[in-house]
């Protein structure tokens, strides 16, 4: 491509709109799946939990764990609509790794403290495939804007 046809990508197009509309709702509704697959798989391995009145707590930190996670990409994906500064792809790195790093330790740890020393590996399993997807998510993503010739002219 030519150096003439390289300075004209600036601007959300191509990849950095698919960028926008998956961190800013794919993200966030995937997010959303996650979290209910997570709480009906515990409850499905541990009918006891339904009586539990520490697990209806617990459910509510989750959905507000969502919340904030949902909150972080629906800025991320605001931040690379709306501001248009060199500093712009950084902070959306940082935001992309936060929401990897949130739910793996919270929600290991508010279950094994709160309901059950011994986590069901049902409910591991799930975790970790959450996490997994957010990860290689964030690292997709942060080699895409640190290599993107339209990243770099839409952001300076």
């Amino acid at each position: 491509m030519s150096e003439a046809k390289i300075a004209q990508q600036r601007g959300i197009n191509g990849w950095l709109l698919v960028m926008v509309i998956y961190v800013g709702a794919i993200g966030p509704g995937g997010g959303f799946q996650s979290t209910q697959r997570g709480l009906t798989s515990a409850e499905l391995h541990d009918t006891s939990l339904a009586a539990n009145p520490v697990w209806h707590i617990i459910k509510n930190i989750y959905w507000g764990q969502w919340a904030l996670l949902a909150a972080l990409g629906l800025a991320a994906g605001a931040l690379l609509l709306w501001r248009w500064k060199p500093s712009t792809p950084r902070l959306v790195m940082w935001l992309m790794f936060a929401r990897t790093l949130v739910p793996l330790g919270f929600t290991y740890f508010t279950y094994a403290a709160w309901v059950r020393p011994e986590v069901p590996i049902s409910f591991v399993r799930e975790i970790l495939y959450t996490a997994t997807l957010y990860l290689v998510s964030a690292i997709g993503w942060t080699l895409y804007l640190w290599r993107s010739k339209r990243v770099k002219n839409t952001y300076g």
